[in-house]
């Protein structure tokens, strides 16, 4: 009887580890105590599927089967919500990722064949966490809601017909509002590229010896034709790159001073930069900005300027950097 009556806790005892875990972890800083209730869970759900194993007949372990199941799936939904948290942190991260596999493995199939598998072990995750950090993106951006709309205001202005030419004193609110995007874009886009590159590294492309190929001729492996999946950040950083240019293109416009045009200009190169660390460089974007719209010589190199600028103050940097080392 007593074990009878420790079997029908177990699920009770699942929901209580996964529900206290996401408690812990939207209320503290620390995260040891959620690491440890989704240890335990985890190690709770592998019991109860080897009761399953050993009792396929039983209903009372089928229905506490059936309750584990759906606690697994709430926990997944939790660790996927974390996922999307602000101020994220690497080693949260891997430690979600390292959770989603066991907890659904369906999103990260091992290759048939690891062995001639040259793309990094992402399976569906990497897009999953690219997904997750861009709606974290999207809502932080969206905070900017109050100087998005002064900058509205301006714009409309603008196509009213308030502003005549060579006389327009407005942009101020447009120029706020645009500081704030790009900083927040340049942080938020280089952490989430650098975070996903330290979770799913890029697999060494090691060749496949002539024995190995022998060894592996005339097998037969039940192998899907679409793995492996190509790397979800392959295509990431234009979706990010299109968010900021399709930004710059609606508000831009409306600063007319030429100071704070080239402090806008400098800084999205300054952001291009940081990017291009991780092999997204998109400074030449600028000199697309413009396409479509009347503009005089003078405004329409204005981009030459800014980049030769900053290529100035970038090589002073360096050679300030290179005399300090030296």
């Amino acid at each position: 009887q007593d074990r009878l009556s420790d079997v029908l806790d177990l699920p009770t005892l699942l929901s209580s580890a996964i529900s206290s875990s996401s408690n812990t972890a939207a209320s503290t800083t620390t995260t040891t105590n959620a690491t440890l209730n989704y240890a335990s869970a985890l190690d709770l759900n592998a019991h109860i599927k080897r009761l399953h194993g050993l009792y396929p007949e039983s209903p009372l372990i089928s229905s506490v089967s059936l309750q584990a199941e759906t606690a697994m799936q709430d926990m997944c939904s939790n660790l996927i919500a974390s996922l999307r948290a602000n101020n994220l942190k690497l080693a949260s991260a891997m430690r979600t990722i390292s959770w989603l596999r066991r907890v659904a493995p369906e999103l990260d199939p091992v290759p048939a064949n690891p062995t001639l598998s040259l793309g990094t072990r992402e399976g569906a995750l990497g897009a999953l966490f690219l997904v997750c950090r861009l709606s974290n993106l999207e809502q932080m951006l969206s905070a900017l809601s109050p100087l998005r709309d002064l900058a509205d205001q301006e714009t409309a202005k603008l196509r009213n017909g308030q502003a005549k030419a060579g006389k327009w004193e407005g942009g101020q609110q447009t120029e706020r509002f645009l500081k704030r995007y790009i900083e927040i874009f340049r942080e938020q886009s280089f952490a989430i590229v650098s975070m996903y590159r330290s979770i799913f590294p890029p697999a060494s492309a090691n060749p496949v010896s002539l024995d190995e190929l022998k060894s592996l001729k005339g097998e037969k492996r039940q192998e899907d034709p679409l793995m492996p999946l190509p790397s979800a950040l392959g295509t990431f950083p234009l979706k990010l790159v299109g968010m900021l240019e399709g930004t710059l293109r609606t508000y831009l416009p409306n600063v007319r001073d030429r100071s704070s045009r080239d402090s806008l200009l400098t800084q999205v190169l300054y952001c291009a930069g940081s990017l291009g660390r991780l092999g997204g460089d998109f400074s030449l974007m600028l000199a697309f900005l413009n396409e479509g719209e009347d503009e005089s010589d003078e405004e329409d190199g204005e981009w030459v300027e800014v980049i030769k600028k900053h290529r100035v103050l970038a090589g002073r940097l360096e050679s300030m950097v290179g005399a300090r080392e030296g």
